[in-house]
């Protein structure tokens, strides 16, 4: 998976080189420059172990919060020109897990949330990712949009293999992959509309 955010991040530091007129770097860019050089370190390792699933395996302490941050701003070309994205990093707790799988799930969920907002057609949405306490030993990571929202029918199947709310636009494996890997951890994956 780090390749999926090597070539947006590159994209980002092109578009803003391009339009900086001052010798001084946009902050975006800078951004976005470390977080294509993380990417490329996660696929240096991944590709010298060349058994890739070793390390899709490797369990670890992950911090979620600079999780969720390097996340956004791999994908953040994608989101801001569709919508606003709204952070709240309220802590930055250390979950065990896989960084490349939790990273993909919260790709997955973005992913559908950028949908959810295209499908209404009003244009610009707002998305907002939260990483918030629950008690001692529980956390949250939310991500909402103010989208078209799921059938209250649909709720419960949007986590099953092959179920889609769009059909010839989606594999309905994001979500279902997404349970899977956060159910491995210990965690539990919930949809609201």
């Amino acid at each position: 998976q780090p390749l999926t955010y090597l070539s947006p991040s590159l994209g980002i530091i092109r578009k803003r080189l391009e339009q900086t007129e001052s010798a001084a770097p946009h902050p975006t860019t800078l951004r976005a420059l470390a977080a294509a050089q993380e990417a490329a370190a996660h696929l240096g390792e991944i590709v010298r172990r060349i058994g890739a699933r070793d390390a899709l395996d490797e369990v670890g302490p992950v911090d979620l919060g600079e999780l969720v941050l390097s996340t956004l701003i791999m994908v953040e070309e994608e989101l801001g020109s569709r919508a606003d994205v709204v952070r709240e990093i309220l802590c930055r707790p250390l979950v065990s897990g896989n960084r490349t799988r939790l990273c993909q799930v919260l790709l997955n969920l973005l992913t559908n949330a950028v949908l959810a907002v295209q499908d209404r057609g009003e244009g610009r949405g707002v998305i907002l990712v939260r990483v918030a306490p629950v008690s001692e030993e529980m956390i949250v990571l939310a991500v909402r949009d103010d989208g078209i929202g799921i059938a209250p029918a649909d709720r419960d199947r949007v986590t099953d293999a092959h179920f889609t709310t769009r059909p010839g636009r989606g594999s309905g494996l994001g979500l279902a992959l997404s349970r899977g890997i956060v159910d491995s951890y210990g965690g539990s994956l919930y949809v609201d509309t």
